[in-house]
């Protein structure tokens, strides 16, 4: 049987794996991703400038991707700042949508090119994405299943 104390250690692991690792109580936590957010902030139109002059053009599929990134960016200010954006079915909706949208446009992104396809990239560049973007994750899904500011509709 598992003590309190126990259980407390594995509710905080399961609110927020990367924060429990790292030691980091709720006060440094929230700054923490409210740096992350301003750098998001500040890299995201760099990278949309970057691919529109690198490439000419963008597809609509390139839009959709950039209105799911400014979608994410807006949940983790909900987060970040305690503010209630959209309803608690919309993140939780949306939460599994980016994820599984994130994937797919990394694999079409590595997909077509014999460069990018080998193993040791992949994995090197699996690993990269997970860093800058797995605070997101975290950030969004706290933001969907455990904020108390929301409402539970």
């Amino acid at each position: 049987m598992l003590g309190s104390a126990s259980l407390h250690i594995l509710a905080n692991f399961i609110k927020s794996p990367l924060m429990w690792a790292l030691g980091v109580n709720k006060v440094m936590s929230m700054k923490l991703f409210k740096v992350y957010f301003w750098l998001l902030i500040l890299i995201y139109p760099a990278i949309f400038i970057f691919e529109a002059y690198e490439y000419g053009y963008l597809e609509v599929i390139d839009y959709l991707d950039y209105l799911t990134g400014f979608l994410l960016l807006l949940g983790l200010f909900g987060y970040c700042y305690s503010k209630r954006i959209f309803t608690n079915t919309f993140w939780r909706i949306y939460f599994p949508f980016v994820v599984i949208w994130d994937a797919l446009m990394m694999y079409q992104g590595v997909k077509g090119e014999a460069d990018l396809a080998q193993p040791l990239f992949m994995i090197i560049m699996a690993i990269v994405l997970l860093v800058l973007v797995l605070p997101g994750y975290i950030g969004l899904y706290l933001y969907s299943y455990k904020n108390s500011l929301r409402s539970h509709t």
